[in-house]
């Protein structure tokens, strides 16, 4: 893990905590249903086509053209269902508002004013299943708008249900009044209501109305009426509640109701923020005691046989005799079913290409004019029974003849045979015209009479082979099976919803779907909550310890194929029946992964700029852009490596400064150091520090470089030649010489100091101490620039730096002699070189005559005498080392 990295793993971690907790408050729910359409539309899982024992009969476009306009008298509808009783259907279920008595109006069909809701209530049986629409009541939202507070409306309420005829405005205050005033009468109606349903009776509440009768009277009696179709509502679930009673619930007219076999709710109470249908209600409060179930739910219920007793409602699952829907929150998610053509609703009986759009859906008009077949049918057969008696008398000649049954085979047999005789092949008014002029009047009569007999049970006998194909088809079609009777219409009064079926998916489809779910047995199981808190946070904790331990790019091509693999699960499970959460896990991913690598991105962007800052002036620029590259160059607890390293001072700078004022002498100094940092810096060294009048760099500070013994040495001697160019920019002022030593070895490069504030990245070790005291040296020996044996060993065959041995000098500090060197800008001449020839051989043998003949041979050449004067002193009082010149000062 890199330097930045817990700070890394710390944010990205707090992302992944935000992303859980957004998650819990739900702020994710919008995408996650977008994902879930997403699957249910477009992912294709092992589900089956809506179920064959499922069939639609659409009140759709078509039949409004053929029928007319809505409402259609109920006599159509009394028609539907006794056809789909007679096609041998199991289960009928309406989901249309009956609720509103249509009352006597004249029928086309009949030629007569008819009661349609007799004649639905007539039709009706226990086969039934018919809808409901409860609807919460307005009443608190309108106590609300009109500034009231709950307490005081359940206070008002209490009072009301006890007397409703009372002034609940008595010992209010003015505002308190005004709110009583303004839905006075909406109070009055939610109390009775109540007062009704809790077993009141309704001449005890009369009894107190006083001059209120007029107006509790309607209200008290259109109470009674929707207690008494409450308590007869069939397939409710025993289910507690809070839920008062609403004077706003519609439910089917009494006569209807008493013959039907269950009911369920239509009204779809729940809805996503978007407005589209994932999820509804398991059940919806009828009473204090009672729910109804969604009317696909009662209908499958009916179909298959389940009593409501065996029916319950549980905190995770709706217990259907031995079937079980799970729920969360009480809400029941919608698995549509998908045939191989798409999700769309009307390829939901689609089994194959060959299978046509809307197959499993009837439309309405056709059954409606099948009754409507059977009525003329019926029509035709009493005019042809007419006919028939009227003919056979006249054939036989005897008026007053009575056989019973005109119809009967042998009448109709003897009949026929007798016009096919005298007619023959005579089909048409025009081909009997013929015969009827060579006949009297009587005779042609009785042709016409016959003609027409043949024509109408010609006609009797297409119109029933029509009727027995249709009816053929629709028992094939609904025989035993489970039929809804809903809208799929366009147009003002269309009942379309949003669902994973499609933007306008017609209502009933939705009911539908749910029978669908329980007869197939696929229901969508959820996870609960802190089942997907737990999958975010180990999700996104793992993609902050991959952002944490990797690079960027290597963590998102990491989380990347988290994500991948964390969606093929999901898909896995949903393919199961098992709904994990998407958003969630997915948002807690990509944010874990953003945040890290924004982390790291503004901690490394902090270190490049801290390190820009810190060395840009110490270093070259190449390198300074490299370690701003790759700041892990920048070892902050100690590397271990084998550097050169530098000291340089300025030798008679004192002296100088005194002769100046404080602004010329940090002038002077200023030149001076920038001057040597760029012969420095150019030369590949890490300048570290300013020392007063003199600076300390060093090589191979980030990483090893293998030429640093010779650019220490031509650094060295550039530094020499910048101090003299300074000098003849000074004519007449004191000169400055430098003064270098220059030490290879190991030592330890790191960032030291006193960190966070306070940090200095150098070089520790016994080889920085060797390079300050090579550097001390110099002015005992009146040389420029002192180096170690490793160096000069580094420096191999370097060209163009002369150099020239010292011998072993022991320097303060250190016990072991130190083989020193001298650069010089030139290479010595042929006397000095065999001068220091001899002496190094004089060293090399200890021997002394020879070291001070090679001394005297040096002095001779005109070199430095500060060198040979402390040999001569040393070899006058080194007897224990003869061969080791000991400097007694730093």
């Amino acid at each position: 893990m890199s330097r930045s990295g817990p700070k890394v793993l710390l944010s990205a971690c707090l992302a992944t905590l935000v992303v859980v907790l957004l998650g819990q408050a739900g702020v994710l729910r919008g995408l996650d249903d977008r994902l879930l359409d997403l699957r249910l539309r477009h992912w294709p899982r092992a589900v089956e086509p809506m179920s064959s024992d499922v069939v639609l009969v659409d009140i759709d476009d078509r039949s409004l053209e053929r029928i007319g306009r809505w409402p259609w008298p109920r006599t159509r509808l009394a028609d539907c269902v006794v056809e789909l009783g007679k096609a041998g259907a199991r289960t009928i279920a309406l989901d249309l508002d009956l609720s509103d008595p249509q009352g006597l109006a004249y029928d086309a069909t009949f030629e007569a004013i008819i009661d349609g809701d007799r004649a639905l209530a007539e039709a009706a049986d226990d086969r039934l299943v018919l809808a409901i629409l409860p609807t919460e009541d307005e009443l608190p939202g309108r106590w609300a708008d009109a500034g009231g507070d709950a307490a005081l409306l359940t206070t008002v309420l209490s009072r009301l249900k006890t007397n409703p005829g009372d002034d609940p405005t008595t010992g209010l205050q003015p505002d308190e009044r005004a709110t009583v005033e303004a839905t006075l009468h909406m109070l009055r109606r939610a109390a009775v209501e109540r007062a009704i349903a809790h077993g009141a009776a309704p001449e005890t509440l009369l009894s107190t109305a006083g001059n209120q009768r007029a107006v509790l009277l309607p209200l008290v009696e259109a109470a009674q009426r929707r207690a008494a179709v409450r308590d007869q509502l069939p397939g409710l679930v025993q289910q507690p509640s809070q839920r008062m009673p609403s004077a706003a619930d519609r439910m089917p007219l009494p006569d209807m109701l008493a013959k039907s076999g269950s009911v369920g709710y239509v009204t779809i109470l729940y809805r996503d923020p978007d407005g589209a249908i994932r999820r509804i209600l398991s059940t919806v409060p009828m009473s204090d005691t009672t729910a109804a179930m969604p009317l696909g739910l009662a209908a499958a219920a009916h179909y298959l046989g389940i009593d409501e007793a065996s029916i319950s409602v549980h905190d995770s699952h709706l217990a259907l005799g031995n079937r079980s829907l799970p729920l969360v929150n009480g809400l029941l998610t919608l698995n549509w079913p998908r045939s191989p053509m798409g999700p769309d609703w009307p390829d939901m009986h689609r089994i194959d290409t060959s299978t046509p759009r809307f197959h499993g859906h009837l439309g309405m008009a056709e059954i409606v004019e099948l009754a409507a077949a059977r009525r003329t049918a019926e029509t035709m057969n009493a005019t042809l029974r007419d006919h028939t008696a009227t003919l056979i008398r006249a054939i036989r000649g005897t008026p007053d003849l009575d056989v019973g049954d005109w119809l009967a085979p042998e009448i109709r047999e003897e009949l026929t045979d007798e016009i096919d005789f005298t007619l023959g092949d005579v089909r048409t008014d025009a081909d009997l015209a013929t015969m009827q002029s060579q006949v009297d009047d009587d005779t042609g009569t009785l042709l016409l009479a016959m003609l027409r007999w043949r024509q109408l049970a010609d006609a009797h006998a297409t119109a029933l082979e029509r009727i027995a194909l249709v009816e053929t088809a629709l028992h094939e079609a609904v025989n035993d099976k489970l039929v809804f009777v809903g809208w799929t219409a366009t147009g003002a009064l269309a009942d379309f919803v949003q669902t994973a079926a499609g933007p306008r998916t017609p209502g009933v489809l939705v009911h539908a779907a749910l029978a669908d779910m329980l007869l197939q047995d696929r229901a969508l199981r959820e996870l609960p909550g802190y089942s997907t808190a737990i999958i975010t946070a180990l999700l996104g904790l793992l993609a902050a310890i991959i952002t944490a331990a990797v690079s960027p790019w290597a963590a998102a091509v990491v989380v990347v194929l988290v994500a991948c693999a964390w969606l093929g699960i999901d898909l896995a499970a949903f393919n199961a029946g098992l709904l994990f959460p998407a958003a969630a896990p997915l948002v807690s991913l990509g944010a874990s992964w953003a945040t890290g690598t924004g982390t790291r991105a503004v901690l490394e962007q902090r270190e490049r700029t801290q390190i820009t800052r810190q060395f840009r002036a110490r270093v070259p620029g190449a390198l300074v852009d490299e370690l701003a590259r790759n700041p892990q160059s920048v070892s902050m607890t100690g590397q271990q490596r084998e550097v050169s390293i530098l000291f340089a001072d300025l030798a008679g700078f004192t002296t100088a400064s005194e002769r100046m004022g404080p602004e010329a002498t940090v002038a002077l100094l200023n030149r001076c150091m920038r001057d040597l940092t760029a012969q420095l810096t150019d030369h590949g060294a890490y300048v570290n520090k300013f020392l007063g009048d003199g600076l300390l760099a060093f090589w191979s500070a980030f990483h090893p470089q293998d030429d640093q013994a010779e650019l220490a040495c031509r650094a060295a001697l550039a530094c020499s030649r910048a101090v003299t160019a300074i000098n003849l920019d000074r004519p007449g002022q004191p000169p400055l010489h430098a003064r270098i030593g220059i030490a290879t070895g190991e030592a330890v490069v790191g960032d030291c100091g006193a960190p966070p504030l306070l940090n200095d990245y150098t070089v520790i070790g016994d080889t920085a101490n060797l390079a300050s005291r090579l550097e001390s040296a110099n002015k005992q020996f009146g040389t420029t620039i002192l180096v170690d044996e490793r160096t000069i060993e580094c420096l191999g065959n370097a060209k163009g730096i002369a150099h020239r041995p010292l011998g072993p000098i022991g320097v303060v500090g250190r016990v072991a002699p130190v083989d020193m060197h001298e650069l010089r800008h030139d290479p010595p001449g042929p006397a000095e070189a065999d001068a220091w020839h001899l002496m190094a051989d004089a060293m090399r043998r200890d021997n002394m005559t020879a070291l001070t003949d090679a001394l005297d041979k040096l002095d001779a050449t005109g070199v430095d005498r500060s060198f040979t004067a402390l040999w001569r002193a040393h070899l006058i009082e080194g007897l224990d080392e003869p061969s080791v010149l000991r400097l007694s000062e730093k």
